[in-house]
């Protein structure tokens, strides 16, 4: 059975589709601290005109722009001579949707010379003003044509039209799945630049646009061939479907000039986002430089991108390709980062005081490992935070605080303070799973939490046994196997439940919290070398009987972990949400009320889960969302409360608020997955979501395979995800099982540093009579 489309896919004309290039040359490799010098010219500009478009008569031609423009030497003449093929493809919306939220691709692939071994050259979009009869917008995009015998586009039409165009990389349909995917030899078509390297003015034009498309040579690398017309350049556009058939444009063209970059980078697209295409452009960048990172809209390594021009000035632009936000952060296109990455922020429009960038300014705190002390430094508009020493655990979530001691002209650097998060990348796997010795783990097994707490590097596990009131340590040897527990006591029938890690007093090594059954946390402070001292307990609130669920987060941007639970009192039918801020020295200030200002009571959103606390509207603060008749989400004060909830817009009828945070289509927004009902609510950055029904389910979210996308994890079965919102609907086997617990997050980790996303199994051995915790490694 085929899975249903949410779009209805029709193709015409796709001709010439090319061999897939093979990348070999090898660059100088970019770092994020130094994006590259200026552009420089390389010839002279072309205009590519399509015509025909949504009609079997569908062309385009080379034509020249400025015929008396003169080319030096210097310059290189590199020079578009003709279209070799081009293709087209219709995205129309689903039924009963209006047809303007369809769009088409089209593609044309050109043939280049060079008369030399240019490296690194793109054709850069043109600012070509008065080709629009409005005037008031100058873009590369220009001379709209309905078909034959319909009326001529009014200006006010042309200039939505011109603006409304977005390069894409070359897309088509694979019959045999069904899919949208990029045309073979597209996956580093189009080329993003940043505004600081566009330092000439082409004669005749008004400027440069930050966006155009790369040549490559026969094979696919960036060193063009010579006296060959073999070089190849793809052209792809994205035009919006209009009301009506006969409105769409019919013909258009795109003038642009080639340029030669002193960088070499990738740039990905949305249409790079799609199921297998990501792999194929992080596969494409490895091989052009081993160094070289991608990231949606970053044309430097490790760099997110600020909004990009598409019409304009740089200090004024009238139309952008994209819009990011005034903090753009690694990590929030849900991409995984690199375990020894230099993160960069990106303070879009100011610069920053580099004096302000201390250790003190950012805070970096690893889900497994100790927290990352680390100076980062500030250029421009960029803050560089340098990876942990040792690395990232592959898989962990990582926490980042940016503190409102960074400063820009003297003042806090907008935005800030600003958490946000993201997770480490996983090595390919198989996603199947051989066990490991088994260890004793006392009378039973209710949680089971991994982390490195003696900081030697190596993962260790931790289970909480409720029958023998305990909590047991399993240092880990590095190779996938455990040591002996030690076992911690949580007091006489205090039943430990759900664990959870952080370092709550400042000294750099992972502390352990438990849920108890006098509905107080269990606090064990580390002591170094992975000992603890003996349980302390913190009570919630006087009164409370009942500690339902609790996280440890950053709500209000110091850097210091902080406790958010759910409470009950005596009567256990009033619920609470309190927040305890964290001291920074093991010690809490007194609980607030979480939801002061709610509308419906409070019981409407109550769980036994751990409140899903995430940033639902990039604002740098962290949200708290919880469903009832439907989801509702309460906004982030950054002080440890929450406003008001309001009803998100489009899902309904959810009754569960077992909700796990994370973006699972990879489009920079963070969605929610209920693992109760197997729903998947993708947001849109907005407080707005979309839901998507799955044939079934998991209770975990991660990357098992390595593939950079999110996948279902089940005790012994995955279900593996494509990247945008969707799974694999026949379950893998994995051979990984869970036994007393349910799969989660906190229980999956490298174990033998092989880059492979492991988990923890537990259940009951025979062999040993006991319950027992091992590993089981990833193949």
């Amino acid at each position: 059975m085929k899975r249903p489309l949410p779009f209805l896919l029709t193709t015409a004309l796709l001709l010439g589709a090319c061999a897939q290039p093979a990348h070999t040359s090898t660059p100088p490799p970019p770092t994020a601290s130094n994006p590259g010098g200026p552009v420089t010219p390389a010839g002279a500009a072309f205009t590519l005109r399509f015509s025909g478009l949504g009609t079997p008569d569908f062309a385009a031609s080379i034509e020249p722009t400025l015929g008396a423009q003169a080319l030096t030497s210097e310059q290189g003449n590199v020079t578009p001579v003709r279209v070799v093929s081009r293709g087209t493809m219709d995205v129309l919306p689903a039924a009963g949707r209006p047809r303007t939220e369809g769009y088409r691709y089209i593609y044309a692939v050109v043939s280049v010379t060079s008369p030399g071994a240019l490296e690194n050259v793109s054709f850069l979009g043109v600012r070509t003003p008065g080709t629009l009869p409005a005037a008031t917008h100058d873009t590369a995009i220009s001379t709209f044509v309905r078909a034959p015998g319909g009326a001529a586009y009014t200006a006010a039409e042309l200039d939505a039209l011109a603006l409304s165009v977005r390069p894409a990389q070359a897309s088509a349909l694979n019959t045999g799945t069904l899919r949208v995917h990029t045309i073979p030899g597209s996956d580093d078509s189009v080329q993003f630049l940043p505004e600081d390297e566009l330092t000439f003015t082409p004669p005749g034009f008004v400027g440069l646009l930050p966006y155009g498309f790369t040549v490559m040579n026969p094979q696919g690398g960036r060193t063009l061939a010579t006296g060959t017309e073999a070089n190849r350049m793809i052209v792809g556009m994205r035009l919006p479907l209009q009301a009506t058939p006969q409105d769409d444009p019919y013909g258009f063209a795109f003038t642009a000039v080639p340029v030669r970059d002193s960088t070499r980078r990738v740039t990905q697209t949305p249409e790079g986002l799609r199921s297998g295409n990501s792999l194929n452009v992080r596969q494409l960048a490895a091989s052009l430089n081993a160094t070289l990172q991608v990231q949606p809209f970053s044309p430097v390594p490790g760099d997110p991108m600020c909004s990009v021009r598409s019409a304009g000035s740089a200090a004024a632009p009238t139309g952008l390709v994209f819009t990011a936000p005034p903090l753009a952060v690694p990590g929030a296109n849900g991409h995984a980062v690199g375990l020894t990455d230099t993160l960069t922020a990106r303070f879009c429009g100011v610069t920053l005081d580099s004096a302000s960038a201390q250790a003190t300014s950012v805070s970096v705190r690893p889900s497994q490992s100790a927290p990352a002390a680390s100076t980062p430094s500030a250029s421009g508009d960029r803050l560089l935070i340098p990876a942990r020493t040792g690395g990232y655990h592959a898989g962990e979530q990582v926490e980042v605080t940016l503190h409102n001691t960074l400063t820009a002209g003297g003042s806090a650097a907008p935005g800030t303070p600003f958490v946000f998060s993201f997770r480490a990348a996983t090595a390919p796997a198989t996603a199947t799973f051989t066990a490991q010795t088994e260890r004793a783990a006392g009378q039973d097994v209710r949680d089971l939490l991994t982390a490195d707490v003696n900081e030697d590097g190596k993962l260790d596990a931790i289970s909480t046994d409720s029958s023998a009131n305990t909590v047991s340590v399993f240092l880990g040897n590095g190779d996938g196997t455990l040591q002996a527990r030690t076992a911690y006591t949580a007091g006489t029938g205090q039943a430990p439940t759900d664990l959870a890690a952080a370092d709550l007093n400042g000294d750099g090594r992972l502390d352990l919290t438990v849920r108890r059954n006098d509905s107080t946390l269990g606090i064990l402070i580390n002591k170094g070398l992975g000992k603890f001292n003996p349980m302390t307990s913190l009570e919630i609130e006087a009164g409370v009987t009942d500690l339902s669920g609790y996280t440890l987060k950053d709500v209000n941007g110091d850097g210091k972990p902080d406790l958010v639970a759910w409470i009950r009192d005596a009567s256990y039918a009033n619920y609470g949400l309190r927040t305890r801020l964290g001291n920074g020295d093991g010690t809490f200030a007194p609980a607030i009320d979480a939801l002061p200002n709610l509308i419906n009571p409070l019981y409407y959103y109550a769980s036994n889960s751990a409140p899903p606390l995430a940033d639902l509207n990039h604002d740098g603060r962290l949200d708290f969302a919880a469903s009832s008749d439907r989801l509702y989400v309460m906004s982030g004060n950054g002080d440890g409360t929450f406003a008001a909830e309001v009803a998100a817009t489009g899902p309904a009828n959810l009754y569960y608020s077992d909700l796990i945070p994370a973006d699972v289509n990879e489009d920079g927004h963070v969605d929610l997955y209920s693992r109760q009902t197997y729903t998947l609510l993708l947001g849109n950055g907005q407080l707005g979501f979309t839901v998507t029904q799955l044939d079934s389910g998991g209770s975990a979210l991660a990357d098992l395979d390595g593939d950079g996308h999110l996948d279902l994890i089940n005790s012994g079965q995955l279900m593996r995800g494509f990247g945008n919102g969707t799974f694999d609907r026949t379950p893998a086997n994995t051979n990984f099982y869970s036994g007393y617990t349910t799969p989660q997050n906190k229980a999956l980790g490298d174990f033998n540093g092989d880059g492979k996303l492991d988990g923890l199994n537990n259940y009951y051995s025979y062999t040993l009579n006991s319950p027992t915790v091992s590993v089981a490694l990833n193949q």
